[in-house]
């Protein structure tokens, strides 16, 4: 198993955001958890490489190849970035460093968690540029040198220089045209399977979702409200959020969800969907049971 995560909280300046989070991915396994923003995702996914906001507490397990990564010190887990997880970031011009060219960079990352030679460290670095399409001669180039597209593919070889054993990818494309997501889409299908790390991609886009990953879960107001097959997710949904959010974006007509996702600091003990969903009940004022698949007392 590559990651297992149970009974995951967080609370952020004491309010609780991410509440009882379970998930399993497979080693090798393509996963996507998708979710309105505001939801929780990118959250969970500072959650797992431990770079949560200031005045964060978080609360259950984080097991990858059954090391709980809530136990590690700050420098067990620096070790960790990067070598065992790789992260690719919403927006690539914020995670990559502006005063070092991005051949530099990437041949950084591998020197820092392999020991081999400057040399073999920029060849490495050069092959990634080549995996991930950008040319070569690019390596001096400089962060703002390049197009979004470009410094998203950097990105992405920074994130597999470490040859890490999972992938996280949170939102990674949003800010392009769909023509280049869909470039990045490909792009992470191959090289994620060609180095059979596991892919957590944290998504909105259920065409992306659909395309890359066999499995997935949706969160609502920092739960997981359903995990299925992704086709059983998008075709068959079962929890009335999932399938209204569906429904939301199908291609017969854009039907959006009454009301609002609730603001975390004022929400009540009951089912977070209960505002808003039309099956609403009595009980739905007492907090579902997670029954490892869809939380709903229908």
């Amino acid at each position: 198993m590559a990651l297992k995560i149970e009974g995951l909280s967080v609370q952020v300046g004491g309010v609780p955001i991410l509440k009882d989070i379970d998930l399993a991915i497979a080693e090798g396994e393509h996963f996507a958890v998708l979710g309105e923003s505001g939801a929780g995702k990118s959250l969970l996914a500072l959650s797992i490489i431990r770079l949560l906001p200031a005045g964060s507490r978080p609360e259950g397990r984080i097991l990858l190849d059954g090391t709980d990564l809530n136990a590690l010190t700050q420098q067990e887990m620096r070790k960790l970035r990067g070598r065992t997880i790789g992260m690719v970031f919403e927006q690539p011009w914020s995670s990559l460093n502006p005063a070092f060219s991005c051949g530099s960079q990437i041949a950084g990352v591998v020197r820092l968690h392999h020991a081999v030679s400057p040399a073999a460290a920029r060849a490495r670095a050069r092959h990634l540029l080549r995996l991930t399409g950008v040319p070569v001669e690019r390596y001096t180039a400089f962060p703002h040198q390049l197009s979004g597209g470009m410094q998203q593919r950097v990105a992405i070889a920074i994130a597999l220089a470490g040859d890490p054993k999972l992938i996280i990818a949170d939102e990674a494309g949003t800010a392009l045209d769909q023509e280049r997501q869909d470039r990045i889409a490909a792009l992470l299908q191959s090289v994620v399977s060609e180095t059979n790390a596991a892919l957590l991609l944290i998504t909105h886009q259920f065409r992306l979702a659909r395309a890359l990953c066999s499995r997935g879960a949706v969160m609502y107001a920092g739960q997981i409200v359903e995990t299925a097959q992704m086709e059983m997710l998008l075709d068959r949904p079962r929890h009335p959020y999932a399938r209204m959010l569906v429904d939301a974006v199908s291609p017969s007509g854009f039907r959006p969800i009454p009301g609002a996702a609730p603001e975390f600091a004022s929400m009540s003990g009951g089912c977070r969907f209960q505002p808003r969903c039309p099956f609403a009940e009595e009980q739905c004022a007492k907090p579902p049971a997670w029954t490892g698949d869809v939380r709903c007392w229908k």
